[in-house]
């Protein structure tokens, strides 16, 4: 397996976007080896070269790996290819290197998570009918907030309870375990406070 500084290889117009290789790849501290990212890309290249400008405007979406960058350079960053593979076999080659590596910079250790990626949407205007279809798909029952009474007002965040003044809903027996419980620990907490000494004035 090769390995070369990304930065050299950059520079070098290795990383030419035209030659595309689809695969897994890895991105590792010189510094820090044990510092690793393992990724997945229809286009290697590409997808460094994206690294590169990311990193370098510090946009990049995984905080660890900009963090580490900012810190140690991007000349500290070494490239790798660790296997070439069909785009059907991606997630599964990716998942099986996440896990026999367990690398520090991802962020997720499931494959094909978006977590420390760019955006699906990054740089694409949806269209009106675009965003009637996302809008219709969230009506109703469908919305994750659906049937959520609104917030008390005045309290953001603060919503009403809902079994509030509602009878019934511990039976006798709970109830019965509740008040042995608090008991308990009112008994414990009076204890307490006879067994530590009490400061003199």
């Amino acid at each position: 397996m090769t390995v070369l500084p990304l930065a050299i290889l950059l520079r070098s117009g290795l990383m030419n976007t035209k030659m595309k290789i689809s695969g897994i790849y890895k991105i590792q501290s010189k510094r820090k080896p044990k510092r690793i990212y393992v990724g997945s890309a229809g286009n290697i290249h590409q997808r460094f070269a994206e690294h590169r400008s990311e990193l370098k405007n510090h946009k990049h979406g995984n905080p660890k790996l900009q963090r580490h960058c900012d810190k140690y350079g991007f000349d500290d960053l070494e490239f790798s290819v660790l296997i070439g593979c069909s785009k059907e076999t991606l997630i599964a080659y990716e998942q099986f290197y996440i896990d026999a590596l367990d690398p520090y910079f991802n962020i997720c250790k499931k494959a094909g998570s978006p977590l420390g990626r760019a955006p699906w949407n990054k740089g694409k205007t949806l269209s009106e009918e675009h965003k009637r279809n996302i809008g219709k798909s969230m009506e109703g029952e469908n919305n994750s907030m659906y049937g959520v009474p609104a917030p008390i007002k005045g309290m953001k965040g603060k919503y009403p309870n809902k079994y509030k003044g509602v009878k019934g809903r511990y039976s006798e027996e709970t109830l019965a375990k509740m008040r042995k419980s608090n008991q308990r620990a009112w008994d414990r907490r009076k204890q307490k406070e006879k067994e530590e000494p009490r400061c003199q004035e």
